[in-house]
């Protein structure tokens, strides 16, 4: 228990240090809570890892759906013949398996993409990337200017 309180007793000496003459801290979020008390960062890891893992249970969710539906196991396999056969140079890897679930979900998983794409262009761009695009505009029009 002694560790807990003199680490407890550190983080309000730290937090009052670091406050300026006005009260406010450094701390960006600090000033708009008006709270001297920190952000869990357990709580955001967890938030950001449920951003990255549940789009992967949804594909894998959908790609089971897509090859029961496609690759159905009633249907016969034709396997090749093992004896080679020379005349086109191919031989026996023309054959259609039927199994083709894996051509859909790589088909799917282009839609989707297509479809972020078009969201992707509907969201507005920050103030850091506004500025950034009005600096280049201006350099843009100085470049325009030195050439004859």
């Amino acid at each position: 228990m002694e560790f807990v309180k003199d680490v407890s007793e550190r983080h309000t000496t730290n937090s009052q240090s670091s406050r300026g003459e006005d009260g406010e801290g450094d701390i960006p979020g600090e000033a708009l809570a008006g709270s001297t008390q920190p952000v869990a960062g357990g709580t955001i890891l967890g938030i950001h890892n449920l951003a990255i893992v549940t789009p992967q249970f949804i594909i894998a969710l959908v790609a089971s759906a897509i090859f029961h539906i496609v690759d159905e196991s009633g249907s016969p396999v034709a396997m090749p013949s093992p004896e080679p056969s020379f005349g086109d140079g191919l031989g026996e890897h023309t054959t259609y398996y039927g199994k083709n679930g894996v051509a859909w979900v790589l088909r799917f998983g282009g839609l989707c993409a297509l479809a972020g794409a078009l969201v992707a262009q509907t969201v507005p761009p920050t103030q850091s990337e506004r500025e950034m695009m009005e600096g280049l505009e201006i350099l843009s029009a100085l470049r325009d200017e030195e050439e004859p």
